[in-house]
């Protein structure tokens, strides 16, 4: 009778995995409650096809405005480009900026999950991966209000970050980049983020942040000086 009664509290107790929509919905609303569903359910597929289709669809209302900016960047510099050149680039952007959302994702699981050790860290690649894939749906609820408003205002430079304060004419430059990386939806993303390490690698939120902010700030140290390079290959400064 006791082992009856015990097994029936066990099944009571058991975990079961979220489905998609539950782990969508409380990603906004009680994000700690998904990451330790994810700690013992780590799920990629879906906030991979998502949100990589998620962030592929806010391209197409504004492949028109990318266009135009291609095309006025190019007049700038004294030069016409043909239609398909321009069709191309705008193409091959949208494909490359998808892309690089996968390997930022992977680099930013890969290092995180390498350097949980040094504050005991418990956790796994693909629990850090699922933490930060799903940790990402903020940026991609940012990019659909972004397109709404770019379809709205036929502009394609719509920023939410610090960079708004800055004119046109810095944009590119190290600072420019800095700053637009300091973007009110990656912010919450870097936020979901530490609260999800620290669950699925049962460490304090403060070595969390650690692990999840200086991923960040290496890439937007990278992601800037990048910049400068471009800028200064094409003779811009």
């Amino acid at each position: 009778m006791a082992e009856n009664i015990n097994q029936n509290q066990n099944e009571v107790n058991e975990v079961k995995p979220f489905s998609w929509w539950e782990r969508l919905k409380y990603i906004f609303i009680r994000p700690s409650k998904v990451f330790e569903n994810l700690k013992d359910y780590p799920k990629v597929l879906f906030p991979m096809l998502v949100i990589l289709l998620g962030i592929l669809a806010t391209y197409l209302p504004r492949i028109g405005t990318m266009k135009e900016a291609i095309i006025q960047q190019f007049a700038m510099s004294g030069m016409e480009a043909p239609e398909g050149l321009i069709t191309a680039q705008v193409y091959t952007g949208i494909i490359f900026a998808v892309i690089l959302i996968v390997i930022v994702w992977l680099v930013k699981s890969a290092l995180i999950n390498a350097f949980s050790g040094f504050v005991n860290g418990t956790g796994t690649f693909k629990q850090a991966f699922s933490v930060i894939a799903h940790s990402y749906f903020p940026v991609l609820l940012g990019s659909i209000i972004i397109a709404i408003i770019s379809f709205i205002t036929k502009q394609n430079n719509i920023l939410t970050s610090l960079a708004v304060f800055l004119p046109d004419s810095q944009a590119g430059t190290f600072l420019h980049t800095l700053l637009a990386s300091l973007d009110v939806f990656v912010i919450w993303y870097q936020i979901l983020a530490i609260i999800g390490i620290s669950k699925v690698y049962s460490i304090s939120k403060k070595s969390s942040a650690i692990l999840v902010l200086g991923t960040w700030i290496v890439f937007i140290l990278i992601s800037s000086g990048l910049g400068v390079l471009g800028m200064k290959a094409a003779g811009q400064i």
